[in-house]
């Protein structure tokens, strides 16, 4: 379960463990579904484990669904549903590579991330571009 609390995200652990995250210190997060992806070629959005990426390289496994991580970080402005498994934080953006029809996002530790179709115009607006 994760709460809001005065500019602190409280992200609890798989094993129990609670981090008390900044939302400057959350890179992107992703569903199991989304890891797997990336190697066998299919995605979905509504895996109950989730991984939580820090800047630093720290993963959080968290059993919560990418749309309540959604809901949660809405408040806080610069997060960034770009694919059905996948939240990024604006702040964290190094590059964008855009093409008519695609968009590939840099995040500032060198994860590259595909910005699917159903989410184009919302990212493009959201990023003014």
């Amino acid at each position: 379960m994760t709460k809001l609390v005065p500019n602190k995200i409280i992200v609890r652990g798989r094993n129990r463990k609670a981090f008390f995250l900044d939302p400057s210190e959350i890179e992107r997060i992703v569903t199991r579904s989304y890891l797997k992806s990336t190697a066998e070629g299919a995605s979905c959005g509504d895996s109950k484990i989730t991984y939580v990426f820090t800047p630093c390289g720290m993963k959080i496994v968290t059993h919560q669904l990418i749309k309540q991580w959604e809901q949660q970080l809405e408040p806080y402005r610069v997060f960034l549903r770009v694919r059905q498994s996948c939240i990024i934080n604006k702040d964290q953006i190094k590059s964008v590579d855009l093409s008519d029809s695609a968009m590939r996002i840099e995040l500032a530790s060198g994860t590259i991330i595909d910005v699917s179709r159903g989410y184009l115009d919302d990212v493009k607006k959201a990023l003014s571009l």
